[in-house]
């Protein structure tokens, strides 16, 4: 959702008498009472949680500056998963630290967040992807589930602290390498000549990248965010910082499919990683889905058993649209 989208919807809020965290500053009040609110909160919700071990989490939330976030944590084997998106930037997922959901247990305990739980309010005419969400399962099956699509759950105090929190995880930083193709047309679409469809030669794109010191390897991707990260092309082993046209279609073995999307527009992004040396499992699924890139880079970043594998990376983003007979 656009920072202007949800400024438009708060105004409808607000003229509807909807008690909603707003934009810009200050701490504004609400005085007229929720209209069309229907209360579906289950009244026999456990007031106190035992567990502190957080295994999963969805939150939504809005700050005292209007900035609406939504996040989801997942622990992994010593890491977690994590996958936030702004109302001003778009969703991005990304391997976070264990202490990262140690951090939001000390801010559930601090401000009484269970007492949220059971809650759940729903008012006609507000979209769902407003308002507060609070669910943590923790690993004991415990639970705290709350909702609410127009009223502000979360007090000012405690929705700072949560965007405070959320602002602070820490991400994986590398340098950013410059990623170019000749395939790739001035208006950012991609050369019909990489696709499989009908007509079109299936040939990998060719890809050029800046070339990084110390790099032993680079590893080259094509991805399709439009379809959970399906995988399109997978070349490791690289020494050189170019591959030319068709040269992964033409390998024995070569891991590349061009786009097939009849119709409509998808998104076919390259990502390029400069690594010390080859990683210790093969990343991704060819052939299958991958949610998460955050689970590729991690495979990538591990070689020999230890972490710090990919020295930079490079992103290139290009468009694919499919013409029906």
């Amino acid at each position: 959702m656009t920072a202007a989208v949800l400024a438009c919807i708060v105004t409808v809020t607000a003229a509807s008498g909807c008690d909603l965290l707003m934009p810009g500053p200050g701490d504004i009040q609400i005085t007229e009472p929720v209209v069309n609110r229907v209360d579906y909160s289950d009244p026999e919700a456990p007031k106190e949680i035992e567990s502190r071990d957080i295994e999963r989490c969805d939150l939504e939330f809005s700050d005292d500056q209007g900035l609406h976030y939504w996040i989801s944590m997942e622990k992994r084997d010593g890491w977690v998963l994590c996958n936030m998106s702004t109302s001003n930037h778009g969703r991005e997922d990304y391997e976070a630290p264990l202490g990262t959901l140690t951090e939001l247990q000390r801010i559930i305990d601090r401000y009484n967040l269970v007492r949220l739980n059971g809650s759940r309010f729903e008012t006609q005419g507000i979209p769902g992807g407003l308002g507060y969400r609070l669910y943590v399962l923790y690993e004991s099956g415990e639970e705290i589930n709350a909702y609410d699509n127009a009223s502000d759950g979360f007090s000012l105090e405690e929705a700072v602290a949560l965007a405070n929190w959320a602002a602070g995880i820490n991400k994986p930083q590398w340098p950013v390498m410059e990623v170019t193709s000749e395939d790739l047309e001035p208006d950012g679409s991609w050369n019909p000549r990489i696709s499989q469809l009908e007509g079109c030669e299936n040939l990998s794109p060719q890809v050029t990248w800046a070339e990084v010191p110390g790099t032993g390897e680079y590893a080259v991707f094509m991805l399709c965010p439009n379809l959970s990260n399906a995988m399109y092309m997978r070349y490791m082993g690289a020494t050189e910082t170019s591959i030319e046209s068709g040269f992964v279609s033409s390998l024995e073995g070569g891991e590349y499919r061009g786009p097939s999307n009849t119709s409509g527009m998808r998104r076919y992004v390259i990502y390029v990683y400069a690594l010390r040396r080859p990683p210790d499992e093969l990343p991704g699924d060819f052939r299958g889905l991958n949610p998460y890139i955050s689970e590729i880079e991690r495979e990538l970043d591990t070689a020999g058993g230890m972490r710090g594998n990919i020295i930079a990376r490079g992103i290139l983003t290009g468009t694919f649209s499919g013409t029906e007979d």
